[in-house]
C-alpha cells in the first residue's frame, strides 16, 4: 500500500485523502474499500477523469460535496478486482456528474438493442460501451441490468453470487432491512443464472439500489452472515462456574459450558520466555494496521483434533459484533492469515453458510474462517479484539493438570490477558455425540444426510470401534471409506 501512494500525483494524493477520510467516518470494513480506491488509482482506469479534475481544479472549479461523494462510489468498486473499474469509460467532470443518466441510458439502450446492430440507437452510446461490446448478447443483457439495478459488472455479481449465494435461501430474519439484502441477493442471482433470454422479463429488481448503497453490498450481506453466528456463539455464563485457580498473582475463573456450545476458536504456539505476554504477542501481531485473522468454528460435532500436533494454546472469542467474517471455508484452506499479517483477501473459493450447514459440511478435522479483529474503543481508537477466554480441551479425566504443560501454557495466557479459561472434556463429549448418533439412528431407524456428516465427524475423531455394536456395520463402512478418502486427500 505505501508503494502505491508514493506513485500518485500530489493532486491524486490530495483526493485519495479526502476519499478515504469519508469511508473511515462512516463505513464498517472501511479498509477492503480503501484497499478498492486505491487499486483505481493504481491501475489507471480513471486517468483521464482524473486529468480532467484537475485541469478544472486549476481554474478554481473545485469538485462540490456530491461531486466527491459520487467519485468516491465509483473508485470504491469491487470491479477494479476483475481488472476493470472503469465501467462506462468515464473520463470528464461533467461525465462524473451525470453519471447516473449515463449508466441509465446505456443500460437502457443495450436492454431495447441486446445484439447492438441498431446503429443510430447506439451512437450516442459508443463511448460508454467499451466493458459491453465484446460480450456475448446473454451476458450484454445480464450486465445491463446488473449495472442499472445494482451497480454491480457482471463478473462482479458473479463472484458475489459464488461466495454468498449458496446459502442465501436458508437465511431468516426478522429484520426488514436485512430481508431487502437477501432479497437482492436472490434477485442477482437469478440474473447470473438466466440461460434464456426470455426469461429475463419474469426477473421483477424490486430490490435496486443506488450507487453508494452499492458499495455497502457485501459487508452488509457480511454483517447478516456475523449475527447468525453471533447468536450461536457461547458466552461466559456463571451457572458454569466450576472453579477458581490462582496463578501468579491473579485468580482465574475456570468454567464448563453443557452439552452445545460453539466457538471462534484460533490456535497459537506457546511462547517460552516467561517475561514474554500473550496479551503484547497478540497486539504486536497486529502492527503495522493490520487485521484479518483466520479463526474454526468449533462445536462438540466439530471438536479440535490434537492428535499428532504440537501443543497450542486456543484462544476463543464469544463476540465478534465489533468486526465481521470475510471469508468461510468448509476446511483448512491454507490461507495467509495465521498470525493476522495481510491487509486484503481474495475470496476465491469462500462459500457463505448458515452455522448449521458450515458444521455439517466441515471436513478434514475443521473449517476455516476469516475475520477482522480491528475495532474502535470507546476513544475512538482502533485495536485488536482481543480473546473473551482460553479453550482448554481436557483429553481425558484422570489428567495431572499441573503435571501438564500445556494447561500451564494456558493459565499463562488466560493471566496476561486478564480472561477466563473454558474447559472441555473431550471424552465427555465424545460421549454424548455417541449418544446423539444412537438415539437419532435407533428414532428414524435410517441414516439422512444430516447424521451420516455426524457419524462421519464421530468416525473422524474417535474411530468406528464404539460404533460398531449399535449400528449396521454397512454404513460404518460407508462412512469410514469418505474419512480414508479424505485422509488421503490431506496426505
Amino acid at each position: 500500500m505505501k508503494s502505491a501512494l508514493m506513485g500518485l500525483s500530489h493532486y491524486e494524493l490530495e483526493l485519495y485523502t479526502r476519499m478515504s477520510n469519508g469511508i473511515k467516518e462512516n463505513l464498517n470494513g472501511w479498509q477492503e474499500i480503501e484497499y478498492n480506491i486505491l487499486s483505481n488509482f493504481k491501475q489507471n482506469e480513471y486517468k483521464e477523469l482524473m486529468n480532467d479534475l484537475m485541469e478544472k481544479s486549476k481554474l478554481d472549479e473545485k469538485m462540490t460535496r456530491e461531486e466527491l461523494q459520487k467519485l468516491t462510489d465509483l473508485f470504491s468498486g469491487y470491479s477494479v478486482n476483475f481488472f476493470r473499474g472503469n465501467i462506462f469509460n468515464i473520463t470528464k467532470r461533467e461525465e462524473l456528474k451525470h453519471f447516473e443518466e449515463i449508466r441509465d441510458f446505456t443500460c437502457d439502450t443495450i436492454l431495447r438493442n441486446p445484439q447492438l446492430d441498431e446503429e443510430e440507437a447506439i451512437k450516442p452510446i459508443t463511448k460508454y460501451l467499451k466493458s459491453f461490446i465484446h460480450l456475448s448478447t446473454m451476458d450484454r443483457m445480464k450486465m445491463a441490468i446488473l449495472e442499472k439495478q445494482y451497480n454491480l459488472s457482471l463478473k462482479e455479481a458473479e463472484a458475489l453470487i459464488k461466495t454468498f449465494g449458496e446459502g442465501i435461501e436458508e437465511i431468516e430474519t426478522d429484520c426488514t432491512e436485512e430481508r431487502k439484502i437477501v432479497e437482492m441477493v436472490k434477485d442477482i442471482k437469478a440474473i447470473c443464472e438466466c440461460r434464456n433470454i426470455d426469461n429475463f422479463k419474469e426477473i421483477k429488481c424490486e430490490s435496486a439500489i443506488d450507487l453508494s448503497q452499492s458499495v455497502l453490498l457485501r459487508q452488509n450481506i457480511r454483517n447478516i452472515y456475523q449475527k447468525l453466528y453471533q447468536d450461536t456463539l457461547y458466552q461466559i455464563d456463571e451457572k458454569d462456574r466450576i472453579n477458581d485457580v490462582y496463578y501468579d498473582g491473579k485468580t482465574i475463573p475456570i468454567y464448563e459450558p453443557g452439552e452445545n456450545f460453539a466457538m471462534f476458536v484460533k490456535r497459537v504456539v506457546p511462547v517460552n520466555d516467561p517475561k514474554m505476554s500473550y496479551e503484547e504477542i497478540w497486539k504486536e501481531l497486529g502492527k503495522p494496521l493490520r487485521y484479518k485473522t483466520s479463526v474454526s468454528y468449533m462445536t462438540p460435532e466439530n471438536l479440535l483434533d490434537m492428535k499428532g500436533m504440537y501443543p497450542q494454546i486456543i484462544f476463543g472469542f464469544s463476540t465478534n459484533e465489533s468486526y465481521s467474517i470475510e471469508a468461510m471455508y468448509r476446511e483448512d484452506a491454507v490461507t495467509p492469515f495465521l498470525f493476522g499479517d495481510e491487509l486484503f483477501v481474495d475470496e476465491y473459493d469462500s462459500q457463505y453458510e448458515i452455522p448449521a450447514k458450515l458444521e455439517a459440511n466441515t471436513y478434514g478435522g475443521y473449517n476455516e474462517l476469516i475475520i477482522n479483529t480491528l475495532s474502535q474503543n470507546e476513544g475512538g481508537r482502533i485495536e485488536k479484539t482481543k480473546p473473551s477466554y482460553i479453550v482448554y480441551i481436557q483429553e481425558n479425566q484422570q489428567e495431572d493438570k499441573e503435571q501438564n504443560k500445556l494447561w500451564m501454557d494456558s493459565l499463562k495466557a488466560a493471566r496476561d490477558f486478564g480472561i477466563p479459561i473454558i474447559i472441555l472434556d473431550r471424552e465427555k463429549i465424545r460421549q454424548q455425540q455417541r449418544e446423539q448418533i444412537i438415539n437419532k439412528y435407533a428414532e428414524a431407524k435410517k441414516t439422512d444426510d444430516r447424521l451420516l456428516a455426524q457419524m462421519y465427524h464421530y468416525i473422524e475423531r474417535y474411530g468406528t470401534e464404539t460404533l460398531e455394536d449399535v449400528i449396521p456395520m454397512e454404513i460404518i463402512k460407508k462412512v469410514k471409506i469418505k474419512c480414508d478418502e479424505r485422509n488421503e486427500k490431506i496426505l
